[in-house]
C-alpha cells in the first residue's frame, strides 16, 4: 500500500527468486488476495533476474562512491547503503 500511495500506480507482478520466503503458502495467498500474479525465476539461475542484479550492482557502486568520496569508513556501509536505495528509488 505504502509504495502504490507514493508511486500512485498498482502494483501488478513481483518478480522474484525461489526462496522459502517466496513460495510459502502464506505468500501466494497474500499475493492472491491483492490481485498481484507472483513471477519465480529458475533457482541458482542470476541471469534471469537481471534487472535486480543491475540494480544491486548500481547501489553497490552508488555506497562505495559515497564512502570514498566522503572519506567516511566502512562501518558507514549501512548509512550509504540507506541514502543509496533511497536515491535509486526516486528515480
Amino acid at each position: 500500500d505504502e509504495l502504490e500511495n507514493q508511486l500512485n500506480r498498482r502494483i501488478k507482478i513481483i518478480r522474484c527468486d525461489n526462496a522459502k520466503e517466496y513460495t510459502s503458502h502464506e505468500f501466494d495467498e497474500w499475493t492472491k488476495s491483492l490481485g498481484i500474479k507472483a513471477e519465480y525465476s529458475a533457482p541458482y539461475c542470476q541471469s534471469q533476474n537481471g534487472l535486480a542484479e543491475r540494480a544491486i550492482q548500481t547501489i553497490n557502486n552508488t555506497i562505495t562512491a559515497m564512502l570514498i568520496e566522503s572519506g567516511l569508513p566502512k562501518c558507514y556501509w549501512a548509512d550509504a547503503a540507506r541514502q543509496a536505495a533511497f536515491i535509486w528509488n526516486s528515480i
